[in-house]
């Protein structure tokens, strides 16, 4: 709805106007009047009163409210603005004498090369180094830290690690992480062989008006729909896959509910695999289930490739094929291929100056990658000659 709004010339006028036609004589509304200074005095109020109305007006109604408005709005409906989202992903930490074990204890920080960024790492489970027995107790917690142990003649590591600070700016090049900070010892370097790409701000306005809608529309509904609501509404950056009626393996399991979430990591932490969890268990029919809610299958792979281009500016060429790779298999959902011949498209799409792609190469072959329908690819390595 929109309110009719006067200016300040007009308000002046109509007042003068109507005391003008209300009396007998005529009135002196020249500047510097008496008669002038009141009506523009009123006419000021008017306009503050004017603009009051306007205000409470975009207030009250979601789509033009702002900030704090927008979020009082639907917050008033359960439904919260999601939060930013750290950076994510593995950094590699390397040694040159591996002749005694050495222990990475969650916790540990590492930074970019001008110190700028800082990453915690993280514990993950999964992970084949990991145990959370490593590590001497917390003083606060009084429970073991965690830690990925690298043992004799080991020479490197992959650890995952998230950024200090959530937002965008944890989103880092390849090969930018490389200083080694607090409570990592044993070890000579550090390096991301890929780049950051995971780390969101915190929800929009207009996302959060977008999400508005689907938000109501999947209320009390036990649907596809409402689950995938209750999952985006977890957290942004998520990708997702709900299949039904039958189990992990693809065997009929009727009533069974697997949702598969990733955060753009390949490998999402228990925490948030317990929010999605506890998310969808609200919204889903009473009785049916069991409900699984577990991280995708990654099948993690190098690419390999050459390029042909002039001499001159070879290695810029070939720098922004690897990022273009790295950013496509970044962006692959759960259950997406990672085609051979959409790698060879990307480089030749870099730039006109790419003559000839050879050699290319995934996982050592030439064939397409299919994860399966709860799996997901991740690039471990990409190497452009």
């Amino acid at each position: 709805m929109a309110l009719p709004t006067v200016g300040f010339s007009d308000l002046v006028r109509r007042q003068a106007a109507a005391a003008q036609g209300a009396a007998r004589n005529l009135l002196d509304f020249s500047v510097g009047s008496a008669l002038r200074a009141l009506v523009e005095a009123s006419a000021k109020v008017a306009l503050w009163l004017q603009w009051q109305a306007l205000d409470i007006l975009a207030a009250t109604r979601l789509g033009s409210s702002k900030g704090s408005d927008v979020d009082s709005f639907v917050a008033d409906f359960g439904m919260p603005r999601i939060a930013a989202v750290p950076a994510s992903g593995p950094v590699t930490l390397a040694r040159a004498t591996p002749t005694t074990a050495a222990v990475v204890l969650v916790g540990g920080i590492l930074r970019t090369e001008d110190a700028s960024q800082a990453f915690v790492i993280t514990a993950d489970t999964a992970h084949p180094n990991y145990s959370a027995a490593l590590g001497t107790p917390d003083a606060t917690t009084g429970l073991p830290p965690g830690g990925y142990l690298a043992p004799v003649g080991t020479a490197s590591i992959s650890v995952p690690v998230a950024a200090q600070y959530a937002g965008v700016t944890g989103n880092v090049s390849a090969g930018t992480i490389t200083r080694i900070g607090s409570g990592i010892s044993g070890f000579d370097t550090a390096s991301n062989a890929v780049a950051f790409t995971t780390g969101i701000n915190a929800e929009s306005d207009d996302a959060v008006k977008a999400r508005f809608p689907l938000y109501i529309g999947s209320l009390s509904k036990a649907t596809a729909t409402a689950i995938a609501s209750a999952v985006a509404g977890v957290q942004q950056g998520l990708t997702w896959s709900i299949t039904e009626n039958v189990d992990e393996a693809g065997a009929s399991s009727p009533g069974r509910i697997i949702v598969t979430i990733d955060d753009g990591t390949g490998s999402p932490p228990d925490s948030l695999l317990a929010s999605v969890y506890a998310a969808v268990d609200q919204v889903r029919a009473f009785g049916v289930g069991p409900l699984a809610v577990h991280r995708p299958t990654t099948t993690y792979v190098d690419i390999a490739l050459a390029v042909t281009a002039p001499a001159a500016v070879k290695a810029t060429l070939a720098a922004q094929v690897e990022r273009a790779i790295a950013t496509h298999v970044a962006s692959l959902g759960i259950g997406q291929p990672l085609r051979h011949s959409r790698i060879i498209a990307i480089a030749y799409g870099v730039s006109s100056q790419v003559s000839n792609v050879s050699a290319v190469s995934i996982a050592g072959g030439t064939a397409d990658i299919v994860p399966g329908a709860i799996g997901i690819v991740r690039a471990s390595s990409i190497t452009v000659s």
